[in-house]
């Protein structure tokens, strides 16, 4: 029998062979969504941390100016997170990163030249509107097109790439702007940003076409009750304003957390704290993600929710910079399964029917935390003159969060 030409083959695969229960393809995916987090969260999430310190003595602006920028970076995010869903679910999932790299790639051509406040809140509406696409709304709308039975792995893994982000690319900016100035490091930041995605989407288009063409055997299963029911029930909201409390706690500590530790230490020292604190985040999302198949991931978050207030108390607490350091790395161990458990919960309760608006949604609620925490601990600490009632007022966020979370359940 001759062999099938080339074009053939690739009109019709056949059968996909399955690896761990899912697709080849979809742990390619799993890869590609791996390298979005590193970028999101190297760059935005975690950079944040470099961008407030820099900024902070080179413009002489005061830290709660500073810290309004994530307010406009969540109003941008806000619009953001719909179109981005409405993009993976409607349109194509390779336009969600293509979206990511024109957006966040110049607001990082552009931070390390502005010269005014509304320079640096047009450069953070540029960062709201990329990271849902890289970050975890796009992430995991675009795993849940893939996945069928390994999505809490799978995700897990993807998200690893914010542990690999969060620990190489804040140290290395520091390290790289005492060096070579500030501008020109976010200038290569940016530029490589969009030499690395966009390649990344052209590879994400080829397989979702098939996918859509029905040459992957391991598409994820359609479950749930859609978009428009979804969000008439009472319980979405409740969960999702709990995800929205206890990340915007989260994110309230880690965009001022190298300002804090530098009181007493270098940008470049504290940077290596937040280094060790992302390797211990790797190794509570890998440990949470693995209990999520086994344990309620609404407990789970709950539990992370109180060990992060236990964590703000210690850093309040601490006398010195090692026990200051400690705290910090405590903190990190849930970092990364408070990221990760909003999207399996909502999967968990809701289904998978129109994912990525349902989560879209969701996001709402999570940006306008993560929006108001960094400023509200930044208009907290200019009020008071230190971080200590600020971190106090987060751990009690937290504290709410948890206790929300443990009672939120299913009406039976």
């Amino acid at each position: 029998m001759r062999q099938r030409s080339l074009a053939t083959r690739l009109a019709n695969p056949g059968p996909t062979p399955l690896i761990w229960g899912e697709s080849r393809e979809a742990w390619v995916v799993c890869f590609i969504a791996m390298i979005m987090a590193v970028f999101a969260w190297g760059t935005v999430f975690y950079g944040n941390g470099i961008y407030l310190p820099f900024l902070h003595q080179d413009r002489g602006w005061s830290v709660s100016a500073i810290s309004l920028a994530m307010l406009f970076f969540a109003l941008a995010g806000v619009t953001a997170t719909l179109i981005v869903g409405r993009l993976v679910d409607r349109v194509s999932p390779a336009m969600a990163l293509v979206w990511g790299a024109l957006t966040i790639g110049p607001g990082l051509i552009l931070i390390g030249r502005v010269d005014h406040l509304w320079q640096l809140y047009f450069v953070y509406c540029l960062f709201g509107m990329g990271y849902p696409a890289l970050g975890t709304a796009g992430v995991s709308a675009i795993l849940s097109l893939w996945f069928r039975q390994r999505y809490g792995l799978g995700l897990a893994l993807s998200l690893s790439g914010a542990s690999i982000g969060g620990s190489i690319f804040p140290v290395t900016m520091a390290w790289l702007s005492e060096k070579i100035g500030f501008a020109t490091t976010t200038l290569g930041f940016g530029v490589f940003l969009i030499v690395v995605i966009i390649p990344l989407a052209a590879g994400l288009l080829i397989l979702d076409r098939r996918r859509v063409g029905g040459g992957l055997t391991a598409a994820a299963d359609i479950t749930g009750d859609g978009l428009a029911l979804v969000a008439r029930r009472p319980l979405f909201w409740v969960v999702t304003g709990a995800c929205g409390l206890t990340l915007g706690a989260q994110v309230g500590f880690l965009q001022h957390q190298i300002n804090f530790l530098s009181i007493d230490v270098t940008v470049v020292v504290a940077s290596l704290v937040v280094t060790v604190t992302v390797f211990a985040g790797a190794l509570g999302r890998f440990l949470f993600g693995w209990l999520s198949a086994r344990s309620h991931p609404r407990l789970l978050l709950a539990a992370c929710s109180t060990l992060q207030a236990m964590g703000l108390i210690g850093m309040v607490v601490a006398p010195e910079f090692p026990g200051r350091a400690a705290a910090s790395i405590g903190i990190g161990f849930v970092v990364g399964a408070i990221v990760m458990l909003p999207p399996i919960l909502v999967r968990f309760l809701f289904g998978s029917r129109d994912f990525g608006q349902v989560y879209g949604l969701t996001n709402v609620a999570l940006y306008i935390g993560m929006g108001s925490g960094p400023w509200i601990t930044g208009v907290i600490h200019d009020a008071a003159g230190s971080y200590h009632t600020a971190f106090l007022m987060l751990a009690g966020c937290q504290l709410l969060a948890a206790t929300i979370l443990i009672f939120a359940r299913p009406a039976r």
